[in-house]
């Protein structure tokens, strides 16, 4: 690590954490200045750091972008990060995470915006309730509401819908809970976390019933072909993952009813004599 990326690791209370590619530059500037300006209206409680990540090939797109806030933005200076080691949106994520201390973190996509005082609320909600993860509704370039899952069962029932639970733009979570992205995917990476965590076992998690980020659903409708397929994907790869583990789980009830019936385990006793 070198030596300019380590004076940037100090300890935040929440990172604000993206990636891109092939953005334009004056969009990605005013990106920056959208989060710079949201962590600004917290920090008499928060010290919040705005983090984006490219990878090497935009290098030239990143320094000029760092040139342009060496100076800060009204005293909140941006993280910019280049990504030399490997490739891809996945990738870039988790070299911020990496690359960051903080104890929560903040995901948004650059096409979209905080709502009102975002960072505020789902700070607030985490403490409160000790969450691993926050979402919210969001609310789209019409002004339309969206609305996801509420708690665990209404979760499991947009799964079974074959919905995304839990918006990715909207999330809030503790670091030291979250799993890495999976660098190997190009799609959907969001929902491949959501089912490993789900299978992993319990975490808190709450959805509150109000829009807190302005999602731009224009590219989602242009990927969402491509993004059905991946999902297609990951669930038959999930549904082999539990089925290898969960047939013979479930096999082995029969031995216990017998050994219920009889006193003794008499398929232990046969494997014994093998």
């Amino acid at each position: 690590m070198d030596k300019k990326l380590q004076l940037n690791k100090k300890k935040y209370d929440a990172i604000i954490l993206s990636s891109s590619f092939n953005e334009d530059f004056n969009e990605l500037k005013d990106f920056i200045k959208h989060l710079c300006k949201k962590s600004i209206e917290v920090s008499s409680l928060y010290k919040i750091l705005p983090v984006i990540v490219f990878e090497r090939i935009e290098i030239k797109k990143a320094k000029e972008l760092q040139e342009y806030f060496k100076n800060g933005y009204k005293e909140i200076y941006p993280l910019i990060l280049i990504n030399k080691k490997s490739k891809g949106f996945a990738a870039c994520l988790n070299y911020g995470l990496l690359n960051t201390k903080s104890k929560y973190v903040f995901r948004i996509d650059t096409d979209d915006r905080f709502e009102k005082d975002r960072i505020y609320k789902q700070i607030y909600e985490m403490r409160k309730n000790d969450l691993d993860i926050c979402s919210s509704y969001m609310i789209d370039q019409n002004n339309k509401l969206i609305k996801y899952p509420k708690n665990k069962s209404s979760l499991l029932l947009a799964l079974a819908l074959g919905i995304n639970p839990i918006a990715h733009p909207t999330i809030c979570f503790k670091k030291d809970i979250f799993l890495k992205y999976n660098e190997k995917l190009t799609k959907a990476e969001d929902l491949e976390i959501w089912f490993r965590m789900l299978l992993a076992g319990e975490f808190k998690f709450k959805c509150l019933n109000y829009p807190l980020t302005r999602y731009d659903t224009r590219r989602s409708l242009d990927k969402d072909s491509q993004n059905a397929k991946m999902q297609i994907y990951l669930r038959v790869k999930f549904i082999l993952k539990i089925l290898i583990i969960g047939f013979p789980i479930f096999v082995g009830i029969l031995p216990n009813i017998l050994r219920v019936i009889f006193g003794n385990n008499l398929f232990l006793l046969f494997r014994r004599n093998i």
